[in-house]
């Protein structure tokens, strides 16, 4: 059996080198073991992986052709059909009756009349095609006058559906769509200031919506806006201003049957060690008040949740002046504030995001990028771990349950990151995916 397969590898090998395909080039390792060949890939034109050069290897079993090789990346390759170990799973690489995820056709896996230019090929084609999630598509395109830093989905009872943009300029500043005859449609253009986000919420029957604006006005002044939706003018109008340093980020949340809403600010001048603000809500004179303030680093995220009758609040910290390979904390609310529970290092941290599985709890957090002013930009700058934990509730603390590659989109501000937040999927062969991205110029609403 291993004979018929040295002299189908020769064969090949051969073919390979007389005509080789453009953009392709592999062979054996060494000539005393034709069972294991190394291949070179360029990246397609027009994609992300255009003007580098990947390295794979092809390892192939004693009864091939019967039974298809493996192949394997060797550099760190970011696709849903990749592994994080470099594995490919695509279907010319599954044999007869291999179907792991149960919806191939027979014609796709392998068989005998194929070939290692046929896989190549094929892997070349699956780097080149355009990722999309075959469950949702396109449903419409609404350009925006500048870059959208964030975007908020809400309804309002009785008045209907509405998204609000966060847009990166001033004038025009962000624009509110409300979903009308099956699409977005403007209906209201509010003044902001390099806005972040914006988070809708309600306190009884008043609704409100506040912006995280994260440059001054023309007059020199830093503030960011909480609206309330008037219902006899059918808009939002100006409620408060609250003084902010490069707010990016508002949670809302209720504890005990009082509301608060917490600002995330980012830096001040170039000191990025600043205090974030949680305020409270003054029933008496409708407006919210300091409760406390927490310090923080280069801050990006709250992230609010209850476990049982704790509730918790989770901060993303960024950058410190010098470095992003700094600690960002949990809190735990107790007598009347929010005090320290765990500290978590992390690497440039954009987003906790916390979900449950059953019982079980876990926190997610996006890391963006390692950087130090005092040490050489790595390599793999773009590269970096991002990390779930999961509660421990004998230990009552966060314990490191997962590790998952991520990557980070470059940022215009020195220090500050782009991953604003996370996306988990479960693409064919990867248990889980995420991905961090901000929308340039436009925004694409998708439907199921």
């Amino acid at each position: 059996m291993a004979g018929t397969a040295l002299k189908r590898l020769m064969a090949e090998y051969k073919q390979l080198t007389l005509n080789p395909p453009e953009g392709i080039v592999a062979g054996p390792m060494n000539e005393e073991n034709f069972f294991e060949w190394e291949a070179l890939i360029m990246g397609p034109e027009d994609t992300c992986f255009e003007y580098g050069v990947f390295p794979a290897i092809l390892s192939f079993p004693l009864d091939y052709p019967l039974s298809p090789p493996k192949m394997r990346f060797t550099c760190e390759m970011f696709h849903p059909n990749i592994y994080p170990d470099g594995r490919v799973c695509i279907s010319i690489l599954h044999a007869p009756g291999d179907d792991p995820m149960g919806y191939e056709s027979s014609a796709e896996r392998w068989s005998p009349v194929q070939s290692v230019e046929k896989i190549l090929l094929s892997v070349v084609s699956m780097l080149a095609a355009k990722q999309r999630l075959d469950y949702v598509e396109e449903h419409q395109s609404l350009v925006t006058n500048s870059e959208t830093m964030g975007i908020e989905v809400f309804t309002i009872p009785k008045v209907g559906l509405f998204a609000a943009t966060a847009n990166r300029y001033t004038p025009p500043g962000s624009a509110i769509y409300k979903w009308t005859d099956g699409k977005f449609v403007p209906y209201q253009n509010i003044p902001t200031y390099q806005a972040q986000s914006w988070k809708y919420f309600t306190i009884g029957k008043k609704i409100f919506l506040a912006v995280a604006n994260f440059e001054q006005n023309d007059r020199g002044q830093e503030f960011s806006v909480i609206y309330k939706w008037s219902h006899r003018k059918e808009k939002f109008i100006t409620h408060q201003r609250i003084t902010t340093h490069s707010a990016r980020d508002w949670e809302a949340f209720v504890i005990e049957g009082e509301a608060f809403l917490a600002v995330v600010n980012h830096r001040e001048g170039n000191n990025h060690n600043i205090d974030s603000v949680i305020y409270r809500w003054n029933p008496r004179t409708g407006l919210f008040e300091t409760n406390q303030t927490i310090p923080t680093s280069g801050a990006y995220d709250w992230e609010f949740f209850t476990i049982g009758p704790y509730s918790f609040l989770a901060v993303a910290n960024t950058f410190n002046g010098t470095s992003t390979k700094i600690y960002s904390h949990i809190y735990i609310w107790l007598r009347g504030s929010f005090q320290l529970f765990q500290s978590i290092l992390t690497f440039g941290a954009a987003d906790w995001e916390v979900f449950h599985i059953g019982d079980r709890v876990f926190l997610a957090v996006a890391n963006s990028h390692s950087y130090d002013s005092g040490m050489p930009v790595p390599s793999n700058f773009y590269a970096i771990n991002s990390s779930i934990y999961e509660l421990n509730v004998t230990a009552q603390m966060f314990v490191k349950f997962q590790d998952l590659l991520t990557y980070r989109y470059l940022c215009k501000e020195p220090g500050c990151s782009s991953a604003r937040g996370i996306t988990l999927s479960t693409p064919n062969c990867i248990g889980v995916s995420w991905r961090a991205q901000r929308v340039h110029g436009g925004l694409h609403a998708a439907r199921a």
